[in-house]
């Protein structure tokens, strides 16, 4: 076994979000010296509901007994995606692929045709994938979606978002739902970038799907009745 090349794909492993949990099979696979292999695992992830996503990686070996990590397959209930692994990339990491298998967009470097870097935003384009051959919706920063905008919507409805701004802006970015609640803590929901429709969404503790508009009359109404509850 070439033991720099396992500590290279040891690395790359922890980098797409599968810590030191695939470490055993990776070593024991690349001591077998097949010509290709795979490797499963299971993640769990936890917002609005909790939920597990399972992933099988591809490797293939290259020259002078090197090997290299190809392209993932992830799978979230029904949905599955495919997901390449390119050499000098910021690859897709195994949350954000929950993510975007979940529905929910991406912020991310990509690069053109040319081999110039840019960022915008991915989301699955559902209607032209075709099974695990997955196609993305690209809306870069021409687009004109502003982020911190969107957020400073949801805090105009009086929520809290119990992480920092910097923080919270970097969570929605990798497709991550954010928890936000009202003053006091009785009411909780999640927020998630929307940047197709230049806007943001927002679930009950249920995963259920709102309208950011209407939460300030459905608190209003809490309100009266609670209030008349104790008259």
């Amino acid at each position: 076994m070439n033991n720099d090349n396992f500590e290279y794909l040891n690395r790359q492993l922890q980098y797409l979000g599968f810590s030191d949990t695939l470490k055993d099979q990776l070593e024991n696979n690349l001591k077998a010296r097949s010509d290709s292999f795979n490797l499963s695992a299971t993640l769990s992830y936890s917002s609005s509901e909790k939920k597990e996503a399972s992933y099988e990686l591809h490797f293939r070996k290259g020259n002078e007994d090197m090997y290299f990590l190809n392209s993932y397959k992830a799978t979230v209930g029904e949905q599955s995606g495919l997901f390449y692994v390119n050499k000098g990339e910021k690859n897709i990491t195994s949350k954000e692929a929950f993510n975007l298998l979940e529905g929910r967009s991406v912020y991310r470097e990509l690069t053109n045709k040319e081999g110039e870097k840019y960022y915008g935003w991915q989301k699955i384009d559902l209607e032209n994938s075709e099974g695990e051959k997955i196609k993305f919706k690209t809306f870069t920063d021409n687009y004109g979606y502003d982020l911190e905008a969107a957020v400073k919507q949801v805090a105009s409805k009086q929520l809290f978002f119990g992480l920092d701004k910097e923080k919270t802006m970097q969570s929605l970015q990798k497709g991550n739902q954010v928890p936000v609640s009202n003053m006091d803590k009785s009411e909780k929901f999640f927020v998630a970038a929307d940047p197709q429709f230049k806007s943001i969404e927002i679930y009950n503790e249920n995963g259920i799907k709102l309208r950011l508009d209407d939460l300030n009359k459905e608190q209003a109404q809490t309100e009266k009745q609670s209030a008349g509850m104790k008259m």
